[in-house]
């Protein structure tokens, strides 16, 4: 089974995808969305722009103050390839959960390679939409995510268990 978890910054993409490599056998690591820290990083690093980080771990840092700015890079990296989704495809390789499709047309295009997708709502944050072109209505399931760990916690333990993925 593949998972994409989607939904605008700090609305718990990242909590989302730690709880379901942590309790089922479907596989993520934080290295999943770094991904797109080092094609960042890279970027930069090969000119025309200044570069304001020393490593990828700084831009992973980073990532919420220059949200167009990586949203733009990653979207051509992404167009570049011949699929047009590339760096999903490269997180597939050891991963079965997606985080972070911010493009509407991206998403379009990773349907035939995803099984669920999930977007995370977080009325409570600060929802930033200025890098993503995806909502609610564009996911198989919305997941509301507005109040304790221990109630999200058990909102996925009863969809994953509908699914028979659970450790």
């Amino acid at each position: 089974m593949i998972v994409a978890i989607l939904g605008t910054s700090r609305s718990g993409k990242d909590t989302v995808s730690n709880w379901i490599s942590e309790h089922t056998i479907l596989r993520y690591t934080e290295s999943t969305s770094q991904f797109g820290s080092k094609i960042v990083f890279d970027h930069m690093l090969s000119g025309g722009e200044p570069c304001y980080y020393t490593n990828a771990e700084e831009a992973w840092q980073d990532r919420h103050r220059r949200r167009a700015k990586w949203a733009s890079v990653i979207w051509n990296y992404n167009s570049a390839s011949e699929s047009g989704i590339r760096l999903y495809e490269d997180m597939l390789d050891e991963n079965d959960v997606i985080n972070g499709i911010r493009k509407i047309s991206e998403l379009e295009k990773c349907r035939d390679i995803i099984d669920l997708s999930i977007w995370i709502s977080r009325p409570s944050a600060k929802e930033s939409i200025e890098s993503c072109s995806i909502s609610a209505i564009d996911c198989d399931i919305t997941i509301h995510n507005n109040g304790t760990l221990d109630s999200l916690g058990a909102k996925l333990h009863r969809l994953f268990a509908s699914f028979g993925v659970l450790r």
